[in-house]
């Protein structure tokens, strides 16, 4: 008989966690599972890249009028879901770590309930704001908690003295549609110029594009050839545009805008630029290792397993991103090591057939 696993988001636009999320259930054995989908915003350019076996279904709070009338409606609307769902199935996964909504779902559906923590919130938050966070979506409450970096897990566990429910796991790498993708033509990169691409959210609290606009500052007056393609938006685009016109650097950063299918773009790209201060595991590492482009990265999660094999890794700091730019210029940066992606696969979905069926080595 099929197991029965639901999958708790918080919707399907372009970002890290939402492709990680398309990844994995693009590559889970529909003969072995049935597979639920709970978004709470049923919306974004990835819900035609979901499996057609997947059943996908929207909770969206009510957010508007008295919040005491609002408070009430969303009491019913919980109770209701609860009745219907109420250790329904033999998986659960709150996919959204910020997600209330995830959260509450994901414990009332199944016993067998993970919360997937995708970065570093040490990072965002002191000592006791951290506890109140985690605590606000049931953290101890889960079977399980997922980490996608061995750093973020040893982070956060600091305040915790529950040691035995955690596992890493990284995203899965969903390498032949990748490929396939990868082959679509592009006409927005025509330059011989050494090419850098940034593919990130325009969220400068945590991607700090503004390291990477200060560092072409001075790789420009260096007189420097090279071009850089922003792949992404957000809240601080409109700022980002602003600053690289002021700072009259519009002939060598390029805004793409956000794209569904980055691929081809970093067949184009001579390396891929990371210039975050906190990160879990990177999507964009992982999609820069399958078409073997060199990665210039602060240091973020785990980066020193792949320092020096795959790319340059700097501080955490504006200096530290225009020397690792400038060191490539230079010199270039040739990757030592092809990356086994089916390894890497066939280690996730291990895990994973051992959290929903409780069999197996972990």
């Amino acid at each position: 008989m099929k197991k029965n696993l639901l999958f708790c988001a918080y919707d399907l636009n372009v970002g890290g966690i939402e492709k990680a999320l398309v990844n994995l259930l693009n590559n889970i054995d529909y003969d072995k599972y049935n597979v639920h989908l709970l978004l709470e915003r049923k919306t974004g350019v990835w819900l035609s890249a979901i499996p057609k076996q997947v059943t996908v279904e929207e909770y969206t709070p009510f957010s508007e009028g008295n919040i005491l009338i609002r408070k009430f409606k969303n009491f019913l609307k919980l109770l209701k879901w609860k009745k219907i769902n109420k250790g329904k199935y033999d998986f659960s996964c709150s996919f959204a770590t910020y997600s209330r909504v995830c959260a509450v779902t994901a414990l009332i559906a199944s016993v067998n309930s993970h919360l997937w923590i995708h970065s570093d919130y040490t990072k965002i938050y002191d000592e006791k704001n951290i506890k109140k966070f985690f605590n606000g979506i049931g953290f101890k409450k889960f079977k399980r908690r997922i980490f996608v970096s061995e750093e973020s897990m040893n982070n956060i566990m600091k305040f915790y003295k529950d040691k035995g429910n955690n596992y890493v796991v990284y995203n899965i790498i969903d390498y032949p549609a990748m490929l396939k993708d990868s082959r679509e033509k592009i006409n927005d990169i025509k330059t011989k110029r050494t090419t850098f691409i940034n593919v990130s959210r325009h969220d400068d609290e945590s991607k700090r594009l503004y390291r990477l606009f200060n560092a072409c500052i001075k790789l420009k007056k260096d007189k420097y050839e090279f071009d850089v393609y922003l792949i992404g938006d957000g809240k601080d685009t409109s700022d980002y545009k602003k600053y690289v016109k002021k700072n009259k650097l519009d002939d060598v950063i390029h805004f793409l805008g956000r794209k569904s299918n980055p691929y081809p773009y970093y067949k184009k790209a001579d390396a891929s630029v990371v210039t975050s201060y906190y990160e879990g595991y990177p999507v964009v590492f992982l999609e820069s290792l399958v078409f073997n482009v060199p990665i210039i990265s602060t240091k973020v999660s785990d980066w020193k397993k792949l320092n020096g094999i795959y790319g340059i890794f700097v501080e955490n700091d504006d200096d530290s991103i225009y020397y690792g730019m400038k060191k490539f210029l230079e010199n270039g940066f040739k990757i030592t090591e092809k990356y086994d992606y089916r390894k890497h696969n066939e280690e996730i979905l291990e895990k994973l057939d051992y959290f929903i069926t409780k069999k197996g080595i972990y």
